[in-house]
């Protein structure tokens, strides 16, 4: 989210965090520069960058881990008004009691 910010811009970057039943969703949002139309659909591709000094590497591994822990990332973005990444992680005990009733079927 910082790096979506122009040298001269009062940004901001808003994180909410809820407690839902089965899991919590956590939104990052910021007033930056937004993702373009064209880059959308990259956004989570391994290697993809538009920084000189970029690898790529850093929304792909968040998705990753992300999904490794039973969650998902997705996100909305205004080109010149900025971006909302929402993350849905489940709850640990949920997901333990979940496991333990898959064993049982």
């Amino acid at each position: 989210s910082i790096q979506s910010f122009d040298i001269n811009q009062n940004g901001f970057i808003d994180i909410d965090i809820e407690e839902q039943i089965t899991n919590y969703r956590i939104r990052i949002r910021d007033n930056g520069c937004g993702i373009p139309e064209d880059k959308k659909k990259l956004i989570f591709v391994p290697n993809f960058t538009t920084k000189s000094k970029g690898t790529g590497l850093g929304l792909a591994m968040v998705k990753n881990i992300i999904l490794s822990f039973g969650g998902h990332i997705s996100f909305e973005s205004e080109e010149g008004k900025g971006t909302v990444f929402t993350i849905v992680l489940p709850k640990y005990e949920y997901k333990i009691q979940q496991e333990k009733e898959n064993e049982q079927d």
